[in-house]
């Protein structure tokens, strides 16, 4: 995800990569950033001279072509902005009137859902554990962070296996009853 360094008011972007970047076949990392961030490391050089000794391995450089080629061929960024768009307005209206929903919200693929207590708080951990587990028994996982449960489908899912996490997700929440807030 795309990372902000704020310097003098303005806002510069810098892109860490890893894993995706050989569908998780081989160990290869990438940093990319603006001309002017690039610029501020002093090289006039195009090789990025801050990085480790397993740069540039040909079969991990091999493995990350050949991923960025599927990701072009099949279109791959633009279905996961299809998929977080489903999977957010499909959840926004399972769990509307649902007690424990607070929202919902989407970047490309990624999905993060706000649930709460009686108390418009953020789930207890305990809550979101069980939460965790029962999606888990019924074929769906899910990460849940401090304040956020998080769905991160992979780009190749279907839409019909997109609504299955829809309906999953939304019959556990519906079913859940948080611990009661002393």
């Amino acid at each position: 995800m795309p990372g902000h360094v704020v310097h003098g008011g303005l806002a510069r972007r810098v892109m860490c990569l890893a894993k995706d970047i050989t569908a998780g076949y081989s160990a290869l990392g990438a940093v990319l950033a603006t001309d002017r961030i690039y610029q501020a490391f002093g090289t006039s050089s195009t090789v990025f001279p801050h990085a480790s000794n397993t740069d540039g391995h040909p079969v991990a450089c091999a493995a990350a072509l050949a991923t960025i080629r599927a990701y072009a061929s099949e279109d791959l960024v633009a279905h996961g902005r299809v998929l977080g768009e489903l999977l957010r307005d499909r959840l926004n209206g399972l769990l509307k009137g649902v007690p424990t929903f607070g929202s919902v919200r989407a970047v490309g693929a990624f999905v993060a859902i706000d649930l709460v207590n009686e108390a418009s708080n953020p789930l207890s951990m305990q809550d979101r554990n069980h939460l965790e587990s029962a999606c888990r028994r019924q074929g769906l996982p899910i990460h849940h962070m401090p304040d956020t449960v998080v769905l991160m489908p992979p780009l190749t899912m279907s839409t019909e296996e997109a609504e299955f996490a829809a309906q999953t997700f939304a019959g556990v929440v519906s079913a859940l009853r948080p611990a009661v807030v002393s």
